[in-house]
């Protein structure tokens, strides 16, 4: 539960950034380009550049983000079965096997 609620707080903190970072990026370029004149140019070309292989890296970590939640939610059932049955897993001395399953994960 305190996960959830810690991505609610961090996607109301980031929504700002919805409308504020391209006024922040068009102004940043301005400043650059008024600053450096021609050369300031190359700067805006190098965001431009950069936002594909940006995005790309976002898609990728969203992926083994999903795996890693998968991974995590399977071993936090696992944890609660074992917690729950602590007192038939220690009378029948299956500590072994739950401990290879719960390091599988």
């Amino acid at each position: 539960m305190s996960t959830d609620i810690e991505k609610i707080q961090q996607q109301t903190l980031s929504i700002n950034n919805l409308w504020s970072s391209p006024i922040r990026l068009m102004l940043g370029l301005y400043i650059l380009i008024q600053s450096l004149g021609a050369s300031g140019v190359f700067g805006l070309l190098a965001v431009l550049l950069l936002i594909p292989g940006q995005m790309y890296t976002m898609k990728v970590f969203t992926k083994i983000l999903r795996e890693t939640k998968v991974k995590n939610d399977i071993r936090v059932k696992l944890i609660n079965e074992i917690l729950g049955g602590m007192r038939v897993i220690k009378y029948y001395a299956w500590e072994r096997p739950f401990q290879v399953r719960l390091i599988g994960y």
